[in-house]
């Protein structure tokens, strides 16, 4: 083949060829992304409106059925699944994998236009594309000794917007803190005495707070902008405010009501190892670095701490980076030692290190090489991809050996090394495509496979084809090239092997070659054993029963099958449930019940208490009944007990808490810690549907190997109604 002959004839064209795209490939690792796992795209949209104040069926009816019905004529809708909790629904539309990119575009266009019938008291729907790996990548704590109101205005004015600046973020959020909020306390009786109303009152704080532009005036050759503006700036502004003008005179806000500069209603507790602070939630940029963005984020949280005063800490609680980090070493290390072993190998069966280097050299020139395709197509060092690599360290050594031992052969019939190279190369340049072509055909429709499945392994089939096919290309060049090269005539023939020597590699390799040649010899008996009269059928039969009983292995459930396996990432979570109705500050004391006995663990490193965030609603709902405690454990050569076992221990621990509902389960990386199982109970009689959704859940718990059942919150929250009677 003409490549062959350039490699042989040009060595320095084809060194500087291959060499340029080693170059390609070295500077695509240095700016090739790093992540835990593939970038994704879900067909899903989720639209999110909040209504204040409604019960879950008002704001079903007025709320979330509208917009189901507004969308349901889309193409493409697989399903549509709603959620209503008290003050917000959530509508989420899975598409199907044909379904457009931009579907969020046209959801957000039939949305708008039915937004005149929602009700005036509903915020506007907002609409977005799901984005699985729109995850923290960081979660810090932020304490120290003042109050809760003091931390949250130090964090707005300069943690918030330092973090914000960093490379790689896209949000950051605080959570847990006191809002500042101006309280206007009318006094009613105050009111009614004066002949006012409410209403008043409210009229007049709104006309009297205005920002508006005004026109223009122009004035000594110049133009100015008029803008009016009558906002208050502090509580006393607010009290000289004229509520109204009597025939006693005009009735000033003093007059009627309190200006009291105070906070809002608290709704969330943050806690970090049992002390109060506030929660700093940190996410990354969709192309962003996720091990560089939390690096830079560290780094910028330790040039902000010489900046804060000196009682003032902020300490990190959760960096998914360590364990993206963790995994993404363990990959490679485990790809530097396949490379060695396979060296190992090589060396046992060539016998010399110069035929060892020249196979060796195929994996790192085809891998090197591979990293220039990924960055080109937009790929990433990512667990699928990073396997993919490793997997392909005993494929990039098969066509080398297939041409190199040809070499060999030609070698031994007294071919000169660079006649040997030619020939040899030529002679099973088909049988080493063919090869190639198999691993092509295997790990080429991975790639293209449909489907969330097919979004996980298509960087790993597209690796595998890549890189198995530079392989294919540095047999056909760098190998006969060397060898031509490194070789030399008569070496490796028979006289060559007879030669007396005292090198210990050369009697190694001699002793080896006669175990091998027994073994050979021993194969060949076998196998004609095999295939005799009467064995063959006996060999033909367990071949099938083998194939079979595999078959069955999975079918009877003998052999689990699950999409990723259980990963220790030291890191669980804790989900506390109250009655409904049930206050903050009762909520806020079960949990720290529960956060102490789990800080009492030996295992126990950090724990970060969320109370007033969690529930069956999910999308960040609050609710006063619900607590998540975030735990994370010591490293594994300090512990024995996994997460999953700690979680076991962790749902005991409310047992004696009147009313608690404790749940746990390990953090997963890849399913978020989501429940493994749903069923879904579908109906139009809410009642109906509360009393199955509890009866299946009733059943449900009674099934083994089944924890933390959910009945999906179907009892809702005390409410008192007033009717009113038009007679």
């Amino acid at each position: 083949m003409w490549l062959t002959d350039v490699a042989i004839k040009r060595p320095l064209l084809m060194l500087m060829t291959i060499g340029a795209i080693l170059i390609i490939g070295l500077v695509s690792w240095t700016k090739l992304g790093v992540d835990l796992l593939p970038a994704l795209d879900f067909p899903i949209v989720v639209i999110s409106t909040t209504y204040p104040g409604a019960g879950p069926e008002a704001v079903d009816t007025l709320v979330t059925k509208p917009i189901e019905d507004a969308v349901a004529g889309m193409n493409d809708i697989d399903y549509i699944q709603s959620t209503s909790v008290e003050g917000g629904s959530t509508v989420v539309i899975f598409f199907k994998d044909k379904a457009a990119k931009d579907s969020s575009v046209d959801v957000a266009r039939l949305v708008n236009g039915i937004r005149p019938q929602l009700p005036a008291g509903a915020k506007d729907p907002a609409v977005g594309k799901y984005d699985p790996n729109a995850q923290p990548i960081l979660q810090l704590a932020f304490s120290g000794n003042r109050d809760l109101g003091q931390l949250q205005r130090l964090a707005e004015d300069k943690v918030q917007k330092r973090i914000e600046s960093t490379t790689g973020v896209a949000q950051v959020s605080l959570i847990g803190g006191l809002e500042r909020e101006i309280q206007v306390q009318v006094d009613q009786q105050k009111l009614q005495a004066r002949g006012l109303s409410i209403l008043q009152v409210n009229q007049a704080l709104q006309g009297d707070n205005l920002n508006t532009p005004a026109g223009s005036v122009t004035q000594r050759g110049k133009d100015w902008a008029v803008r009016l503006n009558t906002q208050a700036q502090t509580p006393d502004e607010l009290n000289s405010v004229m509520v109204a003008s009597t025939s006693s005179g005009p009735v000033y806000l003093r007059d009627v009501a309190t200006v009291v500069d105070t906070h809002k209603k608290v709704a969330t507790v943050q806690r970090s190892n049992g002390h109060s602070g506030l929660g700093i939630t940190i996410l990354k940029q969709a192309r962003a670095n996720t091990v560089e963005t939390a690096d830079a984020v560290k780094k910028t949280v330790a040039s902000l701490q010489t900046e804060l005063p000196p009682d003032a800490a902020i300490s990190v609680v959760s960096d998914a980076s360590v364990f993206t980090r963790h995994s993404l070493d363990d990959v490679q290390r485990e790809l530097a030692q396949a490379v060695l072993l396979t060296g190992l190998v090589l060396l046992l069966f060539l016998h010399t290190f110069r035929s060892t280097l020249i196979v060796l050299l195929a994996i790192p020139t085809s891998l090197v090489s591979t990293l220039g395709v990924m960055y080109f197509l937009g790929l990433s060092l990512n667990m699928m991809s990073l396997m993919g690599l490793t997997l392909t360290v005993g494929i990039l050594v098969d066509d080398s050996i297939v041409v190199l031992e040809n070499i060999f052969r030609h070698l031994q019939m007294g071919e000169s090394p660079r006649e040997a190279a030619d020939n040899g190369r030529s002679q099973i340049g088909f049988a080493a495509i063919a090869i190639t072509l198999v691993d092509v055909v295997v790990f080429a429709p991975i790639a293209f496979m449909s489907g969330i499945t097919g979004q996980y392994f298509r960087q790993f089939g597209l690796v595998i084809v890549t890189a198995t096919l530079f392989s294919l290309f540095v047999s056909f060049t760098l190998t006969p090239l060397l060898a031509s090269r490194w070789y030399s005539s008569g070496q490796h023939g028979e006289a060559d092997v007879a030669r007396p020597t005292r090198n210990p590699f050369t009697l190694f390799g001699r002793y080896w070659d006669r175990g091998y040649e027994r073994l050979a010899r021993g194969y060949g008996r076998v196998l004609r054993l095999a295939v005799g009269r009467w064995s063959r059928w006996a060999v033909l039969g367990i071949g099938i029963l083998s194939f079979v009983g595999g078959i069955m292995l999975i079918t009877t459930g003998i052999l689990s099958t699950e999409f990723m396996p259980d990963a220790d990432d030291g890191q669980f979570q804790v989900s506390l449930q109250m009655p409904p109705g049930t206050t903050l500050n009762v909520t806020n004391g079960a949990a720290g019940t529960i956060e102490q006995r789990l800080l009492a663990l030996p295992e126990v490193e950090k724990v970060f208490t969320s109370v007033g965030v969690g529930g069956s609603g999910g999308l960040g709902t609050s609710r006063a009944q619900y607590a998540n405690i975030f735990v994370e454990m010591k490293s594994k050569s300090q512990r024995q007990r996994t997460p999953k076992d700690l979680a076991a221990e962790a749902r005991t621990f409310g047992a004696d808490v009147p009313g608690a509902i404790v749940k746990a389960s390990p953090v997963s990386m890849f399913a978020g810690g989501g429940a493994s199982i749903n069923v879904r109970v579908q109906g139009e009689d809410q009642a109906v549907l509360a009393s199955l959704a509890t009866q299946l859940a009733t059943v449900v718990r009674k099934v083994p190997g089944t924890s933390d059942v959910d009945d999906g919150g179907v009892t809702g929250l005390p409410e008192l109604a007033r009717i009113i009677h038009g007679e």
